[in-house]
């Protein structure tokens, strides 16, 4: 299930799969979901690993436990970078952090529902 205040494209909701982003870069730029852009399109404004906040993303119920997992390493990460005060990964763990309560809340609730 997606958001369903989300407009999805036709293609997306007859073939999900090839509108998946379940990216894994070493060492830690994840990004699990899907992008409403052409799958055959590279993407126009590199945002990798930035989906969580881009317009054209869409967060699926089936990747809650990924979400999740994420989220709270995200915010250890926010965490242990402060500590070491590490301000490039301290900002980049509080961007995915704002991002990801953008979308996290609604989606929990979709799942729950």
């Amino acid at each position: 299930k997606f958001l369903p205040w989300q407009s999805l494209p036709e293609s997306l909701l007859k073939n999900p799969k090839a509108h998946e982003l379940d990216l894994e870069i070493a060492p830690r730029l994840v990004v699990y979901g899907h992008c409403t852009l052409d799958p055959k399109t590279p993407c126009p404004v590199n945002l990798y690993p930035k989906c969580y906040g881009c317009s054209s993303f869409r967060p699926s119920t089936g990747k809650l436990p990924l979400y999740e997992r994420q989220y709270h390493g995200e915010q250890q990460r926010l965490t242990d970078a402060e500590k070491a005060g590490a301000e490039l990964a301290s900002e980049e763990a509080k961007a995915t952090i704002e991002a990801m309560n953008k979308w996290l809340p609604e989606l929990r609730r979709l799942a729950d529902g």
